[in-house]
């Protein structure tokens, strides 16, 4: 069984059916609708020296693991997921850390103009990087198509509120309990459930992962293909071109509690980021302003692996901002470890796992 249906929970249940195992994916309301749809998609850090080497390893592997689950995903649902290799253009006054890590990180970098790269920035003569290996998925399209194939394989999603999970007295999980007080039983269960997964654990007595709400909000404008080529990333926020031409420009980061709800304040501030630096913009036809929850964490790497206080439970959690770029890489690994391969410390829910 896994509790959560985003993009986390459906990778991992995917890895899951592919191993032969038979699944229930458990979800409150639509699969993916939560923080996997209102992301941007970008399979990357941004900006990567920001983040541990962990975590830049595993979105590579994600990169290698794509291209293949986009073209499986294709053939079960019959929905392209767009992943484009757009590449990540690094604008603004690049710090010293940065420079250093895209150095010595032995990334593919161009360097150049913003003019070189992209006509329609707002400043042609600004220095710029290129990483060109970085990648996009539409997000949105990945959640409908993971929504879609998953039956195919023989998984069961249903639409299930759990309130607390159930643990035997010898301490080993036998499924769930909803906030109806129903049950469903499971031989093993997988909590993915991302900003939500705190209460979960708080309400079946286990030590909690320090998970919250983060809120991004995010505008999509509509434009013809061409106008961006890369992705953008200014330092202040980011722009994403699809690939029918739409520019999604982001985000926010928002201590509000669970409130998804996009603001005013939100909106006006990502429309002026968007218009100074692709000054187009502003003639642009604005079509949609929307927000989600991200599982922030105070930990800076994903928990992933086994629960160290209830046998046959197992934890796909905090990945923060990345969690479409993470979720295929650590879909894998969980599934590894459940099919008896040594767990990642480096991944492990323990006292020494941030260090």
């Amino acid at each position: 069984m896994v509790v959560g249906g985003g993009v986390v929970g459906l990778t991992t249940a995917l890895a899951l059916a592919e191993r032969g195992q038979r699944i229930t994916v458990l979800e409150a309301g639509e699969p993916g609708m939560e923080s996997s749809w209102a992301g941007g998609g970008i399979v990357s850090p941004v900006p990567p020296w920001r983040y541990p080497e962990r975590i830049n390893q595993l979105v590579v592997r994600s990169r290698h693991l794509f291209p293949s689950m986009a073209e499986r995903l294709h053939a079960l649902s019959d929905v392209d997921i767009e992943y484009l290799h757009s590449g990540l253009l690094l604008s603004g006054t690049l710090p010293e850390e940065g420079r250093d890590w895209l150095s010595q990180a032995g990334v593919v970098v161009e360097w150049g103009q913003a003019g070189d790269f992209e006509s329609a920035l707002a400043n042609p003569t600004e220095a710029v990087a290129l990483l060109p290996e970085v990648t996009q998925v539409r997000n949105s399209r990945l959640v409908r198509a993971l929504a879609l194939a998953l039956p195919q394989l023989g998984v069961e999603i249903q639409r299930f509120k759990v309130a607390r999970l159930k643990v035997s007295q010898a301490g080993r999980v036998q499924g769930v309990v909803g906030v109806d007080g129903a049950q469903i039983n499971a031989d093993q269960v997988v909590v993915a459930s991302g900003a939500w997964a705190d209460q979960v654990l708080a309400a079946s007595g286990l030590s909690t992962i320090g998970l919250r709400p983060v809120r991004g909000q995010m505008l999509l404008f509509k434009q013809a293909p061409g106008v961006l080529r890369h992705i953008v990333n200014t330092g202040e926020g980011y722009l994403i071109p699809r690939a029918d031409g739409h520019i999604l420009v982001g985000s926010t980061v928002e201590e509000v509690g669970f409130d998804r709800r996009p603001s005013q304040a939100g909106h006006d501030r990502l429309l002026a980021f968007a218009q100074r630096h692709v000054p187009v913009l502003s003639a642009a036809n604005l079509i949609c302003h929307w927000a989600g929850l991200r599982p922030g964490a105070t930990r800076s790497l994903p928990v992933v692996g086994p629960s160290p206080e209830v046998d046959g439970l197992w934890l796909n959690l905090a990945h923060f901002r990345n969690g479409v770029g993470l979720a295929p890489a650590c879909a894998e690994l969980l599934v590894a470890m459940m099919n008896g391969q040594p767990a990642e410390p480096a991944l492990q829910l323990t006292p020494q796992a941030d260090q």
